[in-house]
């Protein structure tokens, strides 16, 4: 193209990468075929035409995610100087040799362009025109919120299955495959959009088939809460029965509703570093000195606060006794937890330290508690006020040392991430990573000959 049409030309393409289904796509071509320019350039209209198939894919992702795609120029200036300096070197002795010019090279790019910064520095940020950082620090633009539109959520995408553009059924996973595809050329890493993305009719029964799996959920949720509410007011199970029809047949799905189409049964949960991703939830119950795990569970469900007492309960099963003592953080404190946990004190003798978290206004517990515990005090109170106690601060300060540990230990031997889909398949998975860890720490503490003399608990 000359260089004189390149912006015209330029902004004549731009109707087709932006068009919202693949029809409005091939209209904006067959203009800018039958325009001054397409009959100047027919080689550009020949190039779409030949890869037009291979174009189709990129419209099912939504618009946030498009912009990352096409506004790669960052990334695409860096690779092109990358391989200009390689191009000049006739062969390399090694790999090494390999790395050290790579690095060298990106170390006088970004020296230039922090020269071309630092003459800006202090300029209004519509007059800079320096390039931005490609190595430290290096950022895309619009990340955060392509990763946000990557998730299928309703209702939006599945009330109007059209226009195509709202389609969000790709994963980072994919994402980044046809990325790869899209600037190293076809099947470059031998893999492609999933089969179910391929075709437009497709990707819409893949769309109708998650919206009917979140209203089947929204109605068995629905049931199921309107039969517990039944019964507790003492209904007999004919009336529950009815209660729970008429619930499921008024249910919707909640707007922020979501469904993954990588692994339905996993959920969008907040991880540690503070994003958003989709998890399961693994929880462990640790023997404070060998530091082996003798409860565990994993489940999708991001709220701790419901297995504490199923936790509670798998440790007698598994050991043949309750707990001494038992430490958790302000995850799993709760109501119910907390009465709950006052009434396995009193038959078993378990001590339960459980971290309460921040108290509301009108919750005010002494530093320094002395004397009798007040009658009026709530369970959350008297827990605060128990942890606030000498012994129970030098109690709950262990936990830091027990249970943490153990899974920074697995995260670092054995990957803090599951392989198996599904989530029965996840939860046997972490279960066998649990026992690997006993068995590393047994085998320090017992050698291989106490790891023979072990038997089976019946």
């Amino acid at each position: 193209v000359n260089y004189n049409d390149r912006k015209a030309v330029a902004a004549a393409l731009k109707a087709i990468y932006t068009a919202v289904n693949a029809d409005a796509a091939e209209t904006a071509l067959l203009e800018f075929a039958e325009s001054d320019l397409g009959k100047k350039y027919k080689a550009t209209v020949a190039t779409w035409q030949n890869a037009w198939e291979r174009f189709i894919p990129f419209l099912a992702f939504p618009a946030e995610v498009r912009k990352v795609i096409y506004t790669t120029n960052g990334i695409e200036s860096l690779n092109y100087q990358l391989r200009k300096i390689i191009k000049n070197r006739g062969h390399f002795p090694n790999d090494q040799a390999v790395v050290k010019l790579l690095w060298l090279a990106i170390r006088d790019i970004e020296d230039k362009r922090a020269r071309l910064r630092a003459k800006e520095k202090g300029l209004p940020k519509g007059e800079r025109k320096a390039p931005g950082r490609l190595v430290d620090g290096a950022t895309v633009q619009g990340w955060r919120t392509a990763l946000n539109a990557l998730a299928l959520t309703y209702p939006r995408p599945l009330r109007r299955p059209h226009p195509v553009t709202h389609i969000s059924m790709i994963t980072k996973a994919t994402y980044t495959e046809f990325l790869t595809s899209s600037l190293f050329g076809k099947d470059s890493s031998g893999q492609g959009l999933p089969a179910e993305l391929a075709r437009r009719e497709t990707r819409l029964a893949k769309i109708t088939e998650a919206k009917a799996a979140l209203e089947t959920e929204a109605r068995e949720r629905a049931a199921a809460e309107a039969a517990e509410r039944a019964r507790a007011a003492g209904k007999d199970e004919d009336t529950v029965a009815e209660r729970a029809a008429a619930a499921a047949d008024r249910a919707v799905p909640k707007p922020t509703a979501q469904r993954n189409f990588t692994d339905p049964e996993s959920r969008i949960m907040k991880t540690a570093d503070g994003s958003f991703a989709q998890c399961f939830n693994a929880q462990a119950v640790v023997d404070d000195a060998p530091q082996v795990i003798i409860a565990t569970d994993l489940n999708n469900c991001a709220a701790d606060s419901q297995t504490l007492i199923a936790m509670t309960g798998q440790v007698s099963t598994n050991t043949g006794s309750a707990p001494k003592q038992l430490l958790a953080d302000a995850g799993y404190c709760s109501e119910a937890n907390l009465t709950a946990a006052a009434e396995i004190t009193e038959k078993t003798g378990t001590e339960f330290l459980i971290a309460t978290g921040r108290l509301g206004h009108d919750e005010t517990v002494p530093a320094a508690p002395r004397g009798r515990i007040p009658k009026a005090l709530t369970a959350k109170q008297r827990m605060a006020r128990k942890l606030r106690t000498k012994p129970g601060q030098a109690a709950y300060a262990r936990r830091k040392a027990i249970v943490e540990p153990v899974f920074g230990q697995i995260a670092t031997l054995q990957g803090k991430h599951v392989l198996l889909r599904g989530l029965d398949n996840a939860r046997g998975e972490w279960k066998l990573l649990a026992a690997c860890h006993n068995l590393r720490k047994l085998h320090g503490h017992l050698g291989t000959d106490g790891l023979g003399k072990l038997r089976t608990a019946t």
